[in-house]
This record gives structure tokens, sequence and C-alpha cells, in this order.
């Protein structure tokens, strides 16, 4: 899920131009960037606060970012400049009449921008009916807690019933990608949801800030499944300190690798009376991920043969991560295999298809990283094969990320051999990976539907929790 830029100051921005000069650059100017065959659209808001200053923010609506500062202007003849240090961009671009043309770069992308005004534009208004508003009757407290062995201090939030009492409790742990306590994604806050809805069904909440994000200290990047799983066992062990918990009856939901992170911890402390897995891996992750390109690929209307190709390249590239620990090597293997697949393709027909020199980079340097080298070699059956203690596991039929008859499956099969006689498994009809209702699942339309989380999935897991505690 992606990190919102937020617009903290607002800089003053000097010019070499009159005020002539800078009026013919005011407005909304909208264009879109071409990202691999996709288009992106980016708002350069110009507006004059005197007669010679100008000052400029940036929306990227697809991204949920908006107000990102432009923080210099440069302005001369009819060439206008604007430069954001912070995220290495830049945009040089000429006014003709009502547009801009110019080129568009940041970092090593780079892309031909054309502007035009749009005095008609205006941020969206996503609504999102089910987030929670004050005021809330249940308690509401602020807290933190270290992980130890990580050195990662995390923020949190905790919400509790009124009243006295030894309440059950539940640790909210996020899917992959920094996320705050809210798990929000495009304005849509789950964990806050899941957490109103179980507090005010008499169980306790404890959700938090992934390290390294939001108020949470800690290095998210270099962090691996592990880590994190170190980060939800000191939740765990925070909640337990705490008076007003049921000590014996804690659980964990975990959310997509969220779920990895509850399996892991389950099947190594006895102490945790339940665990969550909502859209979940139950297969080795490799394969989970190269079913989660296919159906993706077809939802989208990809060609069979470029679906086939790209099938085939994933495949070689997880065996080498798998396989090769050396970096360097792995590097020049990896770099063989797209050659091995490009090397009669054209400039044009590999940019066109993602195998371009840039493209390719930042695929191997993203299979290189640390989290994705740990990621891609975890087998949840070595844990769930270890838990007897109750698990339930829900996933949609719409879910293009993590195919619900295959993890599932593979959840009932690892927990079978455990001798588990305490677990559910639920398919839902019709929920996507975030457990919205969606006729297609396809990750772009997340955004565009208004329901945050099916309330039957609220319903199951509070009835569910309920009949496991004592």
């Amino acid at each position: 899920m992606k990190k919102a830029i937020l617009i903290l100051t607002i800089l003053i921005i000097s010019l070499t131009a009159n005020s002539q000069e800078i009026k013919k650059f005011v407005g909304n100017w909208r264009g879109e960037l071409d990202v691999n065959g996709n288009k992106l659209e980016l708002i350069y808001k110009l507006t004059m606060i005197d007669d010679t200053t100008l000052m400029g923010l940036i929306d990227i609506p697809e991204q949920f970012a908006y107000n990102i500062e432009v923080q210099r202007i440069y302005i001369y003849n009819d060439t206008i400049e604007l430069k954001n240090f912070d995220l290495n961009m830049k945009f040089k671009g000429f006014v003709n009449r009502s547009v801009i043309v110019g080129k568009y770069k940041q970092g090593r992308f780079r892309s031909k921008l054309i502007l035009q005004n749009d005095i008609n534009y205006k941020i969206k208004d996503f609504k999102r009916p089910q987030t929670p508003k004050p005021p809330f009757n249940y308690e509401k407290k602020i807290v933190s807690f270290v992980n130890e062995t990580d050195k990662a201090k995390l923020a949190a939030t905790l919400t509790y019933p009124k009243g006295e009492g030894k309440f059950p409790a539940v640790v909210l742990i996020s899917g992959s990608g920094p996320q705050n306590r809210d798990s929000e994604l495009y304005l849509h806050k789950p964990f806050a949801v899941i957490a109103d809805y179980l507090t005010k069904n008499g169980i306790a909440v404890l959700r938090y800030d992934d390290r390294g994000y939001g108020e949470s200290t800690g290095v998210y990047e270099h962090t691996t499944t592990k880590g994190f799983a170190n980060d939800a066992a000191a939740a765990f062990e925070f909640l337990k300190s705490q008076k007003n918990i049921d000590k014996k009856q804690i659980g964990l939901i975990g959310h997509s690798e969220g779920g990895l992170v509850a399996m892991m911890n389950a099947a190594n402390n006895k102490d945790i009376a339940f665990i969550v897995l909502l859209a979940s891996p139950g297969i080795n992750t490799d394969k989970s991920l190269l079913r989660q390109t296919l159906d993706v690929s077809n939802a989208n209307g990809i060609d069979t043969s470029i679906i086939n190709r790209n099938q085939r390249i994933n495949t070689e590239l997880y065996q080498i991560v798998q396989n090769e620990h050396n970096v360097l090597n792995a590097n020049k293997q990896m770099h063989r295999v797209f050659d091995k697949y490009s090397s009669n393709l054209s400039d044009e027909e590999k940019q066109k298809l993602g195998l371009d020199k840039g493209y390719v980079n930042s695929l191997i340097k993203q299979a290189q990283s640390a989290w994705f080298r740990y990621y891609i070699c975890i087998k949840p059956d070595e844990h769930l094969s270890k838990i007897k203690k109750p698990v339930l596991a829900i996933n949609g039929t719409t879910d293009l990320q993590v195919n619900a008859e295959e993890n599932l499956n593979g959840i009932k099969q690892s927990l079978e051999k455990a001798g588990n006689n305490n677990f559910e498994i639920v398919k839902l009809d019709g929920l996507n990976h975030l457990l919205q209702h969606s006729e297609t699942g396809l990750p772009q339309q997340y955004k565009d539907i208004e329901e945050t989380i099916s309330p039957e999935v609220l319903e199951k897991i509070t009835t569910w929790i309920k009949s496991n505690v004592k």
C-alpha cells in the first residue's frame, strides 16, 4: 500500500520574471505521465500570492497524494521549471496558449508531459461512510510499546469497552507496504472500522503504525516479515501487561502478509489464544505471487502470450532469488533472464512490454531487497502445521491478489496436518483483497468503492471470536 505525501510548509518562490510573464502560468495544469504503458494523472496548481511571487502545489490523485509543494519555480520568457527536491521531481516546459509542453523527470524516470489548463479541476470527494466518527461509546487511548529485539518504538491506539472487567483483546497486523495504524489506503481506514466494530462488541483492540511510519520509529525499508513478526510479538506482550485485558484471551488478526505474521507468532507462542487470517497466503509465497500476476493480468485483458512470457520470467527470477544468496551473482543471473526474453525485441517493444532497461533495473532492485528475499521463501505450512489454537480464515472469491480457492485450501490442509480441531474456513462471494464487495476485484478499483470492508466480514469475525473466548 502507498505512503501519502503531506505538505507541512509552503515555501515562498522567488522568480526572475515580471507580473505579466507570471500570470500566463497561473492555473490548474493537468497532464498524464506514461508509466510503462499506464497513464498517471498529475496536476500542477499554480497561484499568485503577490505581483512577483508564484506558489505551486502538485496533486497525483491516483496515488491519493495532494498538495505536494513545488519548492522552486523558475520562469523566463515562455519557459517554466518546477522542482521538488525531496522527491527528486522536475518539470520543464514552455507555454503555448492553454498548453505547456515539456519533459518530466523523477529519479531515473523520464516522460514527455503535456499540461492543459483546467479551470474546472476539483479534488474528487471520496465517500467513506464506514469510517468511525465521534462520539465513541468506548474508551480510546494513545499508547506506545517497544520491540526490544529490533529496538523499534511503535505508536499505537488501544480501544476498549467502558467499565470494569477483563476484556478479550486482539492485535491488528497490516499487510505489505508501510501503513499507519488504520491501515489507511485511498482514504479507506479498514483497521479503524474493525477496531470500532469489535470494541463496540466487547473486544479490546490494539492497532499500531508500522515501524518507521507514522509516529513509530525504526527503519521500514530494510525490515523483513520476520521483523514485522517481532513487532506483532511486542504488541501482544504489551496487551498482556494491561490491567483491564484478559491475558488468556488475546488473539491476532492479520490481513494479507499480516496473516503470515500472525501464523509465525502463533506457531511459536502458546499464549496466543486464537488467530484470524484475512485474505492471507496459505500456499508457498512464490506460488501465490505467480497466481496473483496471472489473475490480475487476465482481469486486465492482457494478451495471453504476454502473460505466459511474464509467468516464465517471474518463475525463473523467483528461483534465482531463492537459490542464489550472493547478490552480485543473482544480479547477473537475473539480467541474463531478461536478456533471454528481450534480445529479439526493438527498444519500442521492450518499453511497451515492460522490458526496457530502466524498468528491468527497478524490478531487479526490488527482487534483491531484504524484504523480498525473505518473503519469497516463506512456506505457510511450516507455521500453520504447528498451530492447534482456534483459527478463522476468510477470503473473497474476487480476490486477485491472494486467490481464495488455492490459499484457503492450503490453510485447511496445513491445519488438518496439525491435528487442529477448531478452525473455520470461510469463502465469501464477491469480495476483493480488501474484503470489499467487487465484481472484478481489480486493485485499481479499490479507491472507487465506497465500502471499506464488508459488514458480513465484521460480523463473522466478531461472532467467531465471542464463540472462542471464555
